[in-house]
């Protein structure tokens, strides 16, 4: 909020608030949007993290689910935060590839959810969560595993192949594979083990 309150005293009232693929501005909205909507959503989070297991009945109560679960969301967060800065300081006038950024952090954000990947255990919140995952533990288990692996080196790859200024419509192909994969992925693991 301080970052806010300090960049906000210089924005204009109408600022930019969306960009395209290729980083040039699309549209525009009250700077107020610009300054409130990132923080309200990471407080919302925060909410979720805390108060989500307290409201549904969950069935999974180990330390080691516990611990990826507020990793996950922290990592939520961080995304949420790093994107809200990067709009506002865009919106302050400093040339950022937009579009490339965004991809750079996505890229990350899908490396480090996928080095704890592994852990998640069956839950009502997050994960992939397919009907094949969902009906069948063993299905959950090995598409987390071997899903974790694709998104920790495939998020690592993007991550420099962004930085190093690959196309972006190849970086967003990766990114497309990337989130894709994993459901297919549990559906080719049901099938073998269901043969």
């Amino acid at each position: 909020m301080a970052y806010n309150a300090w960049i906000g005293a210089n924005l204009p009232d109408r600022v930019p608030t969306h960009w395209n693929i290729q980083g040039q501005i699309d549209g525009y909205g009250s700077k107020w949007v610009s300054i409130l909507l990132m923080p309200v959503v990471m407080v919302l989070l925060i909410g979720l993290t805390i108060y989500l297991p307290r409201w549904t009945k969950r069935s999974v109560k180990t330390e080691v689910f516990d611990s990826t679960y507020h990793y996950v969301m922290v990592l939520v967060a961080g995304l949420m935060l790093a994107i809200h800065v990067m709009i506002l300081q865009a919106t302050a006038g400093q040339m950022l590839d937009m579009g490339r950024w965004m991809l750079t952090i996505l890229f990350l954000f899908f490396a480090l959810t996928g080095n704890v990947m592994g852990k998640l255990q069956p839950n009502p919140y997050m994960g992939i969560r397919t009907p094949w995952t969902l009906g069948n533990e063993s299905v959950w288990r090995k598409t987390h595993e071997k899903a974790g692996q694709i998104w920790r080196w495939g998020g690592a790859l993007g991550t420099v192949a962004c930085l190093l200024g690959m196309p972006l419509g190849l970086c967003l192909t990766l990114l497309l594979v990337l989130t894709l994969w994993p459901i297919l992925l549990s559906y080719v693991i049901h099938r073998k083990l269901n043969l």
